[in-house]
């Protein structure tokens, strides 16, 4: 009945049609599914430019508050300094003076250096004191 091989019945061309469509379909959706190295290098170069973008912006804002938002002015800052920890400190108070950060003058409480030790301070970080708490009080109460 059915001698040319051309002729294929129809329940068996639409099976073999429907499976065709299905792995033609399956072909397209994996190949858009696929993350391209472009488009990853270029969503890695966004998130980075809007982080930068962000940061500047802050950077900015920061300094524009600094400029209008001067800081307190003080004449003196009075510290307890633990032994061993004046010298670290007149390092870091000497650094922000250069920089003119700090304006004000150091005094440091209860030293346990000699006093020759302290006058070569003075003269090395000038806008430095060195009082023990006692000649503190009595300064205070002075004023």
């Amino acid at each position: 009945m059915f001698e040319s091989k051309k002729f294929i019945p129809f329940s068996r061309k639409k099976s073999f049609q429907s499976r065709e469509n299905i792995v033609h379909y399956k072909m397209n959706s994996c190949a858009t599914a696929v993350i391209k190295y472009y488009e990853v290098a270029d969503m890695f170069f966004y998130v980075i430019m809007g982080f930068f973008a962000a940061v500047g912006l802050l950077s900015i804002l920061w300094l524009i508050a600094g400029a209008f938002l001067p800081g307190a002015k003080v004449k003196t800052v009075t510290l307890f300094c633990p032994n061993g920890q004046e010298f670290a400190l007149l390092r870091r108070y000497r650094w922000l003076r250069e920089l003119g950060l700090v304006r004000c003058r150091l005094v440091l409480l209860d030293s346990s250096l000699t006093p020759e030790i302290q006058a070569e301070l003075t003269e090395l970080f000038p806008g430095v004191s060195f009082y023990t708490l006692e000649q503190w009080q009595t300064k205070q109460e002075k004023e």
